[in-house]
């Protein structure tokens, strides 16, 4: 982490081999279009694209936000500026694949990740890293009173422990509930850190539990943004939606697929939408992301997860 974050050099986000202006990108051009795919996706009526939105009431501000004036100014987001890029069409069909930098940026996040952290663990021998995932939590008052809101900006508060820098570098975590924080009423957890490493193909199975029935609701899916056929989605004894597909949800590093006649990216984890339509126009749903770690263990959210010697990708709902 602090690799990562050490400005001494003049830069943003310390990480060799990165365009110059990457962090910009990444605070900018990358939210708006992952924004706008989940809008594009969700299709909502109302709102099907980031274009639709109003700048002005993307994440309003309070005059005086007491927050930022403790804010870092590398961690700023012009959020109106967000919706605004794709109402100026300045998208015009690309995907976020094809944003300048990307292909750059995205190879020396995996090699610092391997540089600062997995060479580290091998070095000293280590199978995991273990810590408390916060360092506190912030005060109910930190948008009016300065003293707690700096106090929320602080390391492992405004993040959890580790900041931006586990994500950005693609670091996995399992967090393990440990019990109400004293004083504070507050959950609080271990995080366990581990490697990134290459996974087998192995097929889970991912059950949400729901009260949907096939005569009020219609259920879509999608598996790493590809819609799939109706034919695999049934319901069972129970009265539980279920997705089969034949889909190999991980494979090596060294292998990559297809998901956009123009797109081709490595695969190391998959990202399966659920969405439950019902008569009236409503919309719910679930997204489900599974890593590599989960193919071994249960995952860290309310859904349950096993490995199963099924040929095909189960989903349930």
């Amino acid at each position: 982490m602090l690799q990562y974050e050490d400005d001494s050099t003049g830069r943003h986000n310390h990480v060799a081999g990165a365009p110059a202006d990457w962090n910009l990108k990444e605070r900018s051009d990358v939210i708006s279009y992952a924004w706008d795919d989940f809008l594009l996706q969700n299709q909502d009526p109302k709102l099907a694209s980031l274009s639709d939105a109003s700048p002005d009431l993307v994440f309003p501000l309070l005059e005086d936000y007491v927050p930022l004036r403790f804010a870092e100014v590398k961690n700023l987001i012009d959020h109106p500026a967000l919706a605004h890029f794709i109402k100026e069409g300045h998208r015009e069909g690309r995907t976020i694949h094809d944003i300048p930098g990307m292909s750059d940026a995205l190879k020396a996040l995996e090699a610092q990740r391997k540089r600062d952290l997995e060479d580290w663990m091998t070095e000293h021998d280590f199978d995991a890293v273990v810590f408390p995932a916060v360092g506190d939590v912030g005060k109910a008052d930190l948008e009016q009173d300065p003293t707690s809101a700096e106090h929320a900006l602080l390391n492992g508060v405004r993040y959890s422990n580790g900041n931006r820098a586990l994500r950005h570098l693609g670091v996995p975590t399992v967090s393990v509930p440990m019990g109400i924080l004293e004083g504070k009423n507050m959950p609080i957890s271990l995080k366990v850190l581990e490697r990134n490493v290459d996974t087998t193909e192995s097929s889970p199975t991912i059950q949400v539990r729901g009260t949907v029935t096939p005569s009020n609701v219609a259920l879509e899916a999608s598996i790493d943004g590809v819609a799939v056929d109706s034919k695999f989605i049934r319901m069972d004894s129970n009265g539980h939606w279920v997705l089969e597909a034949p889909f190999s949800p991980f494979v090596t590093a060294q292998y990559t697929y297809k998901i956009h006649k123009y797109i081709k990216i490595l695969a190391d984890n998959v990202m399966v939408v659920l969405l439950a339509r019902s008569l009236d126009g409503a919309v719910n749903g679930e997204v489900v992301l599974i890593a590599p770690e989960t193919s071994s263990q249960p995952c860290n959210t309310p859904l349950s997860t096993s490995c199963q010697n099924a040929q095909c990708f189960s989903v349930s709902a």
